[in-house]
């Protein structure tokens, strides 16, 4: 997989303290075994000559995660599919105020920027996918 590098981000700390957060092509030993997915197993069934996990480092600790893919592949890549995207357990807002915010943000952007740069695809043609459960997404 060909990385766009590393890069600074700005989150806020329990909405009101600005730090900076780290945007980068995650490894192994980066994997959680403690939150939703399992990560462990994901990697070791990522095809890493199409797909990459990016992770959203804060003070040395992983607080998000995104695998995507260039498709298709083999060939030119004409569309990015994210395909598993998570917040650390403790920062998504489920009954509590979020420790850390933007993680989805970033990590979309991460790899919406990748998709821009390494795809080629007609005007009318969908760059980037998002591949989602019903119950991922809140209907209003």
């Amino acid at each position: 997989m060909t990385t766009i590098g590393s890069y600074k981000v700005k989150v806020r700390i329990k909405s009101a303290v600005e730090e900076i957060a780290m945007l980068s092509p995650a490894k192994k030993n980066d994997m959680p075994t403690n939150w939703s997915f399992n990560w462990l197993n994901l990697w070791r069934n990522t095809d890493f000559e199409c797909q990459n996990i990016v992770k959203l480092v804060y003070k040395g600790k992983v607080w998000g995660l995104v695998r995507y893919g260039l498709y298709p592949y083999p060939g030119s890549p004409k569309f990015l599919e994210i395909e598993q995207i998570e917040a650390h357990p403790t920062s998504r807002g489920e009954g509590v105020e979020r420790f850390m915010e933007p993680i989805g943000k970033w990590l979309i952007w991460y790899a919406t920027k990748v998709g821009l740069e390494l795809c080629q695809t007609d005007t009318d043609e969908p760059l980037v996918v998002l591949v989602a459960l019903d119950t991922a997404v809140s209907l209003l």
